[in-house]
């Protein structure tokens, strides 16, 4: 055939099926088409990289590390903190005789306010990010590999889920966080409706790939054993 005469062939096929074939690409839910994520792999948590981070050029040895470990970046900005918000971050500790000087450096210069998600991300980038002291910071979390005086250790992490809700709400607006399909979920968790065993066609010569094969338990059905 000639192009045209496939080109007109290809016209009238999506005009005939114009509801199945647009509407796959159109929808505004994430997960359409994808395996469904976890409850606990919605967490999620927020991340400010402080003064010191930006003007040391920390920013995306900071960030990559979040990204490496298969978590998913939901919202991002360069902020630069008034005093009413930085006051309004640090508020549980209105009363404490340090009160001001947390609040004053964070107005010091530009900060980058960051929303993630993935699973226990609030306790996980915790552990990442290392004790507020980088003196008794164990290498490898950021705070030991970067920091070295504790008014400057480069990074602030909540701490619960009721706080990472609160610091969002603070530092973004809603339409600031952006829901969308991190493909690569598929290969960082074994997500709930995953296939983990093989079906009955699937003999010892058979390769079903990742993503194929009925729905099986999932992970947290499954008891782990030593």
């Amino acid at each position: 055939q000639t192009p045209d005469k496939m080109a007109l062939r290809l016209r009238g096929f999506l005009r005939a099926r114009p509801a199945r074939g647009w509407r796959q690409f159109s929808s505004k839910d994430p997960q359409e088409g994808h395996r469904p994520l976890a409850n606990a792999q919605l967490e999620r948590t927020f991340l400010l990289i402080k003064p010191d981070g930006v003007q040391r050029g920390l920013i995306g040895s900071i960030m990559s590390r979040f990204e490496n470990k298969g978590f998913k970046l939901q919202g991002i900005k360069m902020v630069n903190p008034t005093r009413e918000k930085a006051e309004a971050h640090y508020a549980e500790h209105k009363d404490r005789p340090f009160f001001p000087r947390p609040c004053r450096f964070l107005c010091s210069g530009p900060c980058v306010a960051m929303v993630w998600q993935g699973q226990d991300i609030i306790t996980t980038a915790r552990r990442m990010v290392g004790p507020t002291d980088p003196s008794e910071a164990p290498p490898g979390t950021i705070r030991g590999d970067y920091g070295a005086h504790f008014r400057r250790n480069l990074i602030h992490g909540s701490d619960s889920i009721d706080t990472a809700e609160l610091e969002i709400k603070l530092w973004f607006e809603a339409d600031e966080i952006m829901d969308w399909d991190h493909t690569s979920a598929n290969w960082v968790y074994e997500l709930p409706n995953a296939p983990v065993g093989f079906s009955e066609d699937e003999g010892p010569g058979s390769h079903p790939g990742h993503l194929n094969g009925a729905t099986g338990a999932t992970s947290e059905e499954l008891p782990f054993s030593k």
